[in-house]
Protein backbone atom coordinates (compact mmCIF):
# COMPACT_ATOMS: atom_id res chain seq x y z
CA UNK A 1 0.00 0.00 0.00
CA UNK A 2 2.84 2.18 0.76
CA UNK A 3 4.16 1.72 -2.66
CA UNK A 4 1.24 2.61 -4.03
CA UNK A 5 0.62 5.78 -2.38
CA UNK A 6 4.57 6.54 -3.28
CA UNK A 7 3.93 6.24 -6.89
CA UNK A 8 0.46 8.29 -6.37
CA UNK A 9 2.75 10.88 -5.28
CA UNK A 10 5.35 10.76 -7.75
CA UNK A 11 2.96 10.51 -10.99
CA UNK A 12 0.97 13.48 -9.74
CA UNK A 13 -2.19 14.46 -11.81
CA UNK A 14 -0.88 15.35 -14.81
CA UNK A 15 -1.29 13.32 -18.01
CA UNK A 16 1.48 12.72 -20.33
CA UNK A 17 2.56 14.57 -23.16
CA UNK A 18 1.66 12.96 -26.03
CA UNK A 19 2.30 13.51 -29.26
CA UNK A 20 3.45 12.82 -32.84
CA UNK A 21 7.44 12.17 -33.58
CA UNK A 22 9.68 15.28 -33.67
CA UNK A 23 11.92 16.21 -36.09
CA UNK A 24 14.97 18.49 -35.84
CA UNK A 25 17.76 20.14 -38.18
CA UNK A 26 21.38 19.19 -36.96
CA UNK A 27 24.20 21.15 -39.29
CA UNK A 28 26.69 18.42 -38.77
CA UNK A 29 28.15 15.21 -40.59
CA UNK A 30 25.88 12.44 -41.52
CA UNK A 31 28.64 9.84 -40.22
CA UNK A 32 28.75 12.48 -36.97
CA UNK A 33 25.27 12.05 -36.94
CA UNK A 34 24.54 8.30 -37.33
CA UNK A 35 27.68 7.55 -35.08
CA UNK A 36 26.00 9.79 -32.29
CA UNK A 37 22.47 8.38 -32.69
CA UNK A 38 23.18 4.74 -32.58
CA UNK A 39 25.56 5.64 -29.53
CA UNK A 40 22.43 7.58 -27.69
CA UNK A 41 20.14 4.92 -28.28
CA UNK A 42 22.63 2.64 -26.94
CA UNK A 43 23.28 5.09 -24.03
CA UNK A 44 19.43 4.36 -23.04
CA UNK A 45 19.12 0.66 -23.02
CA UNK A 46 17.63 0.17 -26.23
CA UNK A 47 18.79 -3.16 -28.77
CA UNK A 48 18.44 -1.73 -32.20
CA UNK A 49 17.35 -4.81 -34.66
CA UNK A 50 17.58 -2.73 -37.91
CA UNK A 51 20.25 -0.02 -38.79
CA UNK A 52 20.38 1.21 -42.51
CA UNK A 53 23.12 4.16 -42.36
CA UNK A 54 22.40 4.11 -46.68
CA UNK A 55 18.93 4.84 -45.88
CA UNK A 56 19.40 6.31 -42.52
CA UNK A 57 17.15 4.37 -40.20
CA UNK A 58 17.42 3.14 -36.68
CA UNK A 59 14.54 0.78 -35.29
CA UNK A 60 15.01 -0.55 -32.10
CA UNK A 61 13.38 -3.87 -30.97
CA UNK A 62 10.86 -2.93 -27.75
CA UNK A 63 11.84 -2.97 -24.62
CA UNK A 64 9.89 -3.20 -21.45
CA UNK A 65 9.92 0.16 -19.79
CA UNK A 66 11.77 0.81 -16.30
CA UNK A 67 9.99 0.91 -13.19
CA UNK A 68 10.20 2.67 -9.78
CA UNK A 69 13.18 0.26 -8.36
CA UNK A 70 15.07 0.44 -11.45
CA UNK A 71 17.13 3.93 -10.97
CA UNK A 72 19.58 3.02 -13.50
CA UNK A 73 17.47 3.17 -16.51
CA UNK A 74 16.34 6.07 -18.51
CA UNK A 75 13.81 5.06 -20.65
CA UNK A 76 10.71 7.06 -18.30
CA UNK A 77 11.73 10.58 -18.36
CA UNK A 78 9.01 11.99 -16.90
CA UNK A 79 7.37 10.66 -13.19
CA UNK A 80 4.16 10.17 -14.79
CA UNK A 81 5.82 7.40 -17.19
CA UNK A 82 7.63 6.18 -13.97
CA UNK A 83 4.34 5.61 -12.12
CA UNK A 84 2.67 4.07 -15.32
CA UNK A 85 5.37 2.04 -15.94
CA UNK A 86 5.31 0.37 -12.44
CA UNK A 87 1.57 -0.32 -12.63
CA UNK A 88 1.25 -1.58 -16.10
CA UNK A 89 3.24 -3.24 -18.50
CA UNK A 90 4.37 -0.97 -20.48
CA UNK A 91 7.10 -0.89 -23.54
CA UNK A 92 8.54 1.60 -25.76
CA UNK A 93 10.44 1.27 -29.14
CA UNK A 94 11.94 3.81 -30.97
CA UNK A 95 12.80 5.24 -35.01
CA UNK A 96 15.00 7.36 -35.81
CA UNK A 97 15.48 8.57 -39.30
CA UNK A 98 18.02 10.86 -41.00
CA UNK A 99 17.26 12.78 -43.98
CA UNK A 100 19.74 15.38 -45.94
CA UNK A 101 17.65 19.14 -46.31
CA UNK A 102 20.78 20.93 -47.05
CA UNK A 103 24.80 20.82 -48.07
CA UNK A 104 25.71 20.61 -44.20
CA UNK A 105 22.52 19.95 -42.69
CA UNK A 106 20.49 17.18 -41.49
CA UNK A 107 17.13 16.58 -40.54
CA UNK A 108 16.54 13.88 -37.78
CA UNK A 109 13.18 12.37 -36.87
CA UNK A 110 12.64 10.40 -33.76
CA UNK A 111 9.37 8.51 -32.68
CA UNK A 112 9.12 6.88 -29.46
CA UNK A 113 6.00 4.70 -29.38
CA UNK A 114 4.33 3.58 -26.43
CA UNK A 115 2.64 0.71 -25.74
CA UNK A 116 0.60 -1.23 -23.39
CA UNK A 117 -0.02 -5.06 -22.30
CA UNK A 118 -3.54 -6.10 -22.54
CA UNK A 119 -4.95 -9.27 -21.53
CA UNK A 120 -8.02 -11.10 -21.96
CA UNK A 121 -7.35 -12.88 -18.80
CA UNK A 122 -7.90 -10.04 -17.02
CA UNK A 123 -11.26 -8.58 -17.73
CA UNK A 124 -12.44 -12.45 -16.77
CA UNK A 125 -10.04 -12.16 -13.43
CA UNK A 126 -12.49 -9.02 -12.76
CA UNK A 127 -15.70 -10.37 -13.64
CA UNK A 128 -15.10 -13.82 -11.69
CA UNK A 129 -14.30 -10.99 -8.72
CA UNK A 130 -17.27 -9.14 -8.97
CA UNK A 131 -19.37 -12.19 -9.22
CA UNK A 132 -17.82 -13.53 -5.53
CA UNK A 133 -18.99 -10.76 -4.21
CA UNK A 134 -22.36 -10.30 -5.23
CA UNK A 135 -22.94 -14.49 -5.08
CA UNK A 136 -20.29 -15.38 -1.70
CA UNK A 137 -18.61 -17.57 -3.62
CA UNK A 138 -15.23 -17.97 -1.95
CA UNK A 139 -13.24 -20.60 -4.87
CA UNK A 140 -9.58 -19.35 -6.89
CA UNK A 141 -9.85 -17.56 -10.27
CA UNK A 142 -10.18 -20.52 -12.78
CA UNK A 143 -6.97 -20.74 -14.65
CA UNK A 144 -6.28 -21.50 -18.39
CA UNK A 145 -3.98 -21.59 -20.94
CA UNK A 146 -3.59 -17.90 -22.62
CA UNK A 147 -3.44 -18.35 -26.66
CA UNK A 148 -1.64 -15.62 -28.24
CA UNK A 149 -4.72 -13.96 -29.26
CA UNK A 150 -5.91 -13.35 -25.79
CA UNK A 151 -2.45 -10.82 -25.01
CA UNK A 152 -1.32 -8.19 -27.03
CA UNK A 153 0.23 -5.16 -27.07
CA UNK A 154 -2.09 -1.66 -27.42
CA UNK A 155 -0.91 1.37 -29.04
CA UNK A 156 -0.56 4.53 -26.60
CA UNK A 157 0.89 7.00 -28.87
CA UNK A 158 4.21 8.94 -28.80
CA UNK A 159 6.54 9.63 -25.96
CA UNK A 160 7.14 13.27 -26.44
CA UNK A 161 9.33 13.89 -23.47
CA UNK A 162 11.51 10.73 -24.02
CA UNK A 163 11.90 12.19 -28.36
CA UNK A 164 12.79 15.52 -27.10
CA UNK A 165 15.72 13.88 -25.05
CA UNK A 166 16.85 11.40 -27.16
CA UNK A 167 17.08 14.66 -29.38
CA UNK A 168 18.95 16.99 -27.27
CA UNK A 169 20.92 14.10 -26.12
CA UNK A 170 22.19 13.27 -30.22
CA UNK A 171 22.33 17.17 -30.51
CA UNK A 172 24.43 17.52 -27.81
CA UNK A 173 26.98 14.52 -28.53
CA UNK A 174 27.23 16.00 -31.64
CA UNK A 175 28.40 19.27 -30.87
CA UNK A 176 30.99 18.17 -28.10
CA UNK A 177 32.41 15.74 -31.09
CA UNK A 178 31.84 18.09 -33.50
CA UNK A 179 34.43 20.78 -31.54
CA UNK A 180 36.45 17.56 -29.94
CA UNK A 181 37.63 17.45 -34.00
Amino acid sequence: MLIFLCLLILGGCSAPTVGQPESRVIAVDRELLWRSCREVIRNYGFESYLAQSDKGLILTNPQTSAQWFEFWRKDTPTEYALAESSLHAIRRHIQLEISSNAVSEQNITCAVAVERLYRMEDDRALRYATNIFSQGLSSGIPRRQLNQDDVQWVPLGFDADLQKQILDDIDCLCHRSNTAL
